[in-house]
């Protein structure tokens, strides 16, 4: 069932994939070219905002769930681990060893096993994870400008005022180990560098593992430097916490995030601003956040896999791509950054354009049961989530804009679906339940294990009263239980509110002329006399 489902999204993927190439050989050298020239406009005005003079750092701890789980377990270092359960609950993460096995985030427990015999899977402990997050990004914030939250166990600081003030080399007196025991940390070769020195003060045997293990008193020498600032934060959270961490460097936030990449475990790279250029143009776009495999297939499909290709072909991107991501792409191929933060905390760390609409955000419930793909048992599952959706959103607000599901199947992936809906009172429960209904009845097939309903509502409710929300239009239901489908001549009513607006066709229309392409027929209105 997975699998005929998989071939059936991927069927629809290069359907699209092969519409888009045809307008595509429709569009004129004209319309290409003013393309290039919007777009080359847009470049312009994105790099007047660039700041590249600033200096962002990214720092995200390695497999932290597990590493985490081996400072309690420490007889199971150098062996294939896994964060999360053999039931349904699925692994969080896996260490180096598992994941050469292709054990990774979202495997279940009974596949990863059958994956790797050999693997170890450690029950969560979200308290330990939570303190030492905690202590990770209080480290953060002492050692940077400004800081921001990027997760658990990322953070972002900006380190332009720290640099001008480290004039004085830094220093780390410890306590490390080396030998054949792993049990303890942190280890001689994940601290030590050229300019560093260690003296021996013992050898013992380890009483959990019976191995030996030579324990060093060692000298960590960090000169004025911005790599070795950013190897002195690293090496203060693998003293402190006894968790090795990879950093990043850049002019902006996206680059440096890549950049925290490249080198795990318990490494790091640096892009100079004099490098930033070429250095952007060589990444793969499918390393950036917001570039999924979906929008990565689409791009490969047309030749389109880094930056440079991007840049070189932007005119056709104005046919592959719709504005939005248009405009997140133009952002990336410009080394756009986000607002000046040095004197306050980071903002837009994925550096795409800030939208000032703090009014508006969602509140909803979901809830995970026993996978089935039994229609009368799923919805029955979906009315309770509503009612609880209901019951938390309209504790804060009166109305929504849109309504959005989210399902998720027993395979772990993920569908969700949105509709706008105008200014619809929460009141009216009968309604949003259809609503919900009718966009559940679209991805009914394989066995669901997870439901989920969200509300957009705003603080200031007359805003939403007011805005227009075009080429949408909730079905009026009548009085009685949730569900019950409307009468013919409200039904009829439906049809003529449809006939007042803009087809489809029309639209389509107009956004094919605007890119001189050839029309679409027309589509005769529907008729109710």
């Amino acid at each position: 069932m997975y699998e005929a489902r998989r071939k059936e999204v991927g069927s629809r993927r290069r359907s699209a994939i092969e519409a888009t190439r045809r307008i595509l050989g429709r569009a004129t050298p004209e319309q290409l070219a003013r393309n290039r020239n919007e777009n080359l406009k847009k470049l312009s005005l994105y790099r007047s905002f660039q700041d590249h003079s600033r200096i962002i750092a990214h720092f995200d701890l390695d497999y932290f769930f597990v590493q985490a789980q081996l400072l309690q377990n420490p007889e199971f270092r150098n062996r294939p681990i896994g964060a999360g359960s053999d039931l349904m609950i699925v692994n969080s993460t896996s260490n180096y060893e598992a994941r050469k096995f292709g054990v990774k985030a979202g495997v279940s427990g009974i596949i990863a096993k059958q994956m790797c015999p050999d693997l170890v899977i450690l029950p969560l402990d979200f308290k330990l994870y939570s303190r030492l997050s905690k202590e990770f990004h209080n480290i953060m914030r002492t050692e940077g400008d400004s800081f921001s939250c990027g997760g658990i166990d990322e953070a972002y600081i900006d380190l332009t005022k720290k640099l001008q003030k480290f004039v004085d080399p830094k220093y780390i007196r410890c306590h490390a180990v080396n030998g054949p025991c792993l049990c303890r940390l942190p280890r001689l070769e994940d601290l030590m560098s050229e300019n560093d020195s260690y003296e021996e003060i013992s050898t013992k045997v380890c009483e959990i593992c019976n191995k030996e293990e030579t324990e060093y008193l060692v000298e960590l020498n960090f000169p004025p430097t911005l790599e070795e600032l950013i190897r002195f934060i690293r090496m203060r959270v693998l003293v402190e916490l006894n968790l090795t961490c990879s950093g990043g460097c850049a002019p902006t936030y996206p680059v440096a995030k890549v950049c925290s990449d490249f080198r795990k475990p318990n490494g790091q790279t640096i892009v100079l601003p004099e490098d930033f250029e070429d250095f952007n143009f060589s990444l793969k776009l499918n390393k950036f956040g917001g570039i999924g495999p979906v929008m990565s297939e689409r791009l490969s499909a047309f030749e389109v896999e880094t930056i440079k290709d991007a840049f070189e072909k932007n005119e056709q991107l104005s046919i592959i791509l719709s504005p939005c991501q248009l405009d997140s792409l133009l952002s990336l191929i410009s080394g756009l950054n986000g607002p000046p933060c040095i004197d306050g905390p980071l903002k837009n760390p994925s550096g795409k354009p800030c939208i000032n609409d703090s009014d508006k955000y969602t509140i909803g419930h979901e809830s995970t049961f026993t996978p089935s793909a039994d229609p009368d048992y799923v919805f029955k599952r979906l009315e309770e989530v509503v009612e609880h959706a209901i019951y938390q959103a309209s504790k804060e607000a009166k109305i929504t804009s849109a309504i959005s599901i989210k399902i998720k199947y027993e395979d772990h992936s993920i569908q969700t679906r949105i509709q706008g809906v105008p200014s619809l009172p929460f009141t009216d429960k009968d309604n949003i339940f259809t609503i919900c209904s009718e966009m559940l009845e679209k991805c009914l097939g394989p066995s669901m294990r997870l439901l989920g309903v969200r509300f957009t509502v705003n603080n200031n409710e007359t805003k939403i009263q007011e805005r227009k929300v075009q080429n949408t239009i909730i079905p009026p239901t009548t009085k009685g239980t949730l569900g019950k489908k409307s009468s013919l001549a409200e039904t009829n009513k439906v049809k003529k509110e449809t006939n007042d607006r803009m087809s489809e066709d029309e639209v389509i229309r107009e956004l094919m002329d605007a890119q001189g392409l050839s029309p679409v027929p027309k589509r005769k209105k529907i008729n109710n006399s």
